[in-house]
């Protein structure tokens, strides 16, 4: 097999397709693990403005205040319990 060079289409369908097998290949939990690493990634290089904006760009107006809110718990046991109704509210059915 010779190692032609291909022009940059032709690349992008290789990566297409070979992340089409990846992805296949992968069971739900590797899925979600992965989205997990690919998102938390994401939102670290934001500045806490950047985040801010894009909560409320993309979900509600409402949710990075909540999350603010829910932070500043000191019991663990409440923010979770208060993280979970948050989520809840939030849930696509």
């Amino acid at each position: 097999m010779t190692d032609k060079m291909l022009i940059t289409t032709q690349l992008d369908e290789i990566i297409e397709q070979y992340v089409e097998i990846q992805v296949d290949r992968m069971d739900t939990q590797s899925l979600v693990e992965y989205v997990t690493e690919d998102l938390t990634e994401r939102y670290s290089k934001m500045t806490q403005n950047e985040l801010k904006e894009w909560i409320y760009e993309h979900e509600d107006e409402y949710l990075y205040d909540e999350l603010v809110e829910n932070v500043n718990i000191e019991d663990v046991n409440q923010q979770y319990q208060d993280f979970l109704e948050i989520k809840s509210n939030r849930e696509v059915i």
